[in-house]
Parts: structure tokens; C-alpha cells; sequence
């Protein structure tokens, strides 16, 4: 085999084992996701990036519950760990502009998604939430995105 089929060779086994570990390794972490509903119903769904040990999950999807509860003892909350991600909750962890507006850090490490029957009110809430956020260190300011908007 000649240096340059060698090396077409190497490039194609590489794009393969890349294409392959994108496609399984999201399914091998577990993802905290916490939805909670205020009693105006104004829903949040915020999603945190994968953690190989599920215990590991476990425990920060009681940490937000319990600093939700915290803030808004009324809310209705659901937790759960998800082993992968389905296709909705990929795109909102990813730069992707979403149909609602959304909040997330600058690394990008916590997403969360604000809806309302009013957009409007959705965005209002939003906006607040970053602002609240502003005082904190840059890796823990919540930034905020309109609906359709670039992230």
C-alpha cells in the first residue's frame, strides 16, 4: 500500500471513529434535567451537561430542586436524570436559536428554557433572570436569549 493510500486510509478510519463516538457517547452520560412550573404558570426547563456517574447527576438535580424549592415553594417540579438526550433536549443545549427564549451560562455547562402563554411575559422573565444573575462571577451569569435569536 503506497504512503498516500496510507494515509486516505488513516483519514477515513479517523472521520469514522469521530462520526461514532459523537452518536454513542451522549447516550453513555447521564443529563440532570429539572422542570419547574410557577404558580402563574411560567415553565423552566434547565438542562445541565452530561455526567458519567449517574450518582453524580443525581445529586445535582437535587441541588437545583432544592434551591428552586428555595425560591418558590409553590412550584411544581419535576427531576429526572435522562441516560442521553432526545432530539429536543440536544437542541437546547446546543448554540441552536429555540422557538422559546432561553437562558445559559457562558460556557454553555447549564441551559435553561423559559415559556409562558404570553411570549412576551416569557422574555420579560428572562431578561429579569439575567439581570439577577449580573452580579455574579462570569462563569455563573445567566445570559439571556429572545426566542429565534442566536445563542
Amino acid at each position: 500500500m503506497s504512503k498516500k493510500s496510507l494515509a486516505i486510509v488513516i483519514v477515513i478510519v479517523t472521520v469514522m471513529l469521530i462520526v461514532a463516538a459523537i452518536e454513542f457517547l451522549p447516550a453513555t452520560l447521564y443529563f440532570p434535567v429539572v422542570e419547574y412550573t410557577t404558580p402563574g404558570n411560567i415553565r423552566f426547563v434547565m438542562l445541565k451537561h452530561g455526567e458519567q456517574d449517574e450518582s453524580r447527576c443525581e445529586k445535582n438535580v437535587r441541588a437545583i430542586e432544592s434551591a428552586v424549592r428555595a425560591s418558590c415553594a409553590d412550584c411544581k417540579t419535576v427531576t429526572q436524570c435522562v441516560r442521553g438526550l432526545d432530539a429536543e433536549q440536544r437542541k437546547i443545549l446546543s448554540r441552536e436559536p429555540l422557538a422559546t427564549p432561553s437562558l445559559r451560562t457562558q460556557d454553555g455547562r447549564l441551559t435553561m428554557t423559559v415559556a409562558a402563554a404570553d411570549p412576551q411575559l416569557a422574555l420579560t422573565v428572562c431578561r429579569l433572570t439575567e439581570e439577577q444573575t449580573a452580579s455574579r462571577t462570569a462563569d455563573k451569569r445567566l445570559i439571556c436569549s429572545p426566542a429565534s435569536a442566536p445563542r
